[in-house]
């Protein structure tokens, strides 16, 4: 009997919705900052959760994202990226979270690694939003549980530009949603801190 692997199953039973996208959270520009990754640093580690509510019910093969920027950036790359999305059922993220995040977290399922070590493009304009790499896989997201976007950038190069985005708080409200980390001595000495700003996120479907 052939067995589809997991990765092929999720995408062949998950139905995709064409031509449409979610923002969760739209326009709400609290601050501007380096969220995401700040290419200041050799190291950069971030996470964002977002809820059922947010994106909506319903199965959604995610094969996309768009983050907002908060300026102009001139385009530049920066390598070594890998990005995860991943079901939780946490509303939060833990109150002393690691780089080990997924293990932290509680109903963690299909985790897919959706840039394995890959380069972004890193280019936009005030208050648009723009991708910066293209999938490598699909995410089949549930409709039930809430979202984790992870990026872990182990660059190790001292950039050129801020990657400057446009952040906010959930509802006005600091929900703990989000932790990141950098540094310049070394990845493993990331220590991530939680807040309560995301950055402006399109998920595309």
């Amino acid at each position: 009997m052939f067995v589809f692997p997991v990765t092929m199953m999720q995408e062949r039973f998950c139905v995709p919705i064409e031509n449409l996208n979610v923002i969760p959270q739209i326009d709400d520009n609290d601050k501007s900052e380096d969220a995401v990754m700040d290419t200041w640093y050799r190291y950069n580690f971030s996470a964002m959760l977002w809820l059922q509510s947010e994106i909506g019910s319903g199965k959604k093969q995610i094969n996309g994202l768009e983050f907002m920027f908060g300026n102009t950036i001139p385009s530049f790359t920066r390598s070594n990226i890998t990005v995860k999305l991943y079901h939780t059922t946490d509303s939060v993220i833990p109150s002393s979270p690691t780089t080990s995040l997924d293990t932290q977290m509680s109903g963690v399922t299909d985790l897919v690694t959706v840039l394995d070590n890959g380069t972004v493009t890193i280019a936009g304009s005030n208050g648009a939003y723009s991708t910066l790499f293209t999938f490598e896989e699909n995410f089949c997201y549930n409709g039930v549980d809430n979202l984790i976007i992870q990026v872990e950038d182990r660059s190790n190069t001292v950039g050129v530009n801020y990657s400057n985005m446009w952040r906010g708080l959930n509802n006005g409200v600091a929900s703990n949603r989000n932790c990141y980390s950098r540094t310049d001595v070394s990845y493993a000495s990331l220590n991530p801190i939680r807040d309560g700003f995301r950055t402006n996120v399109k998920l595309l479907y």
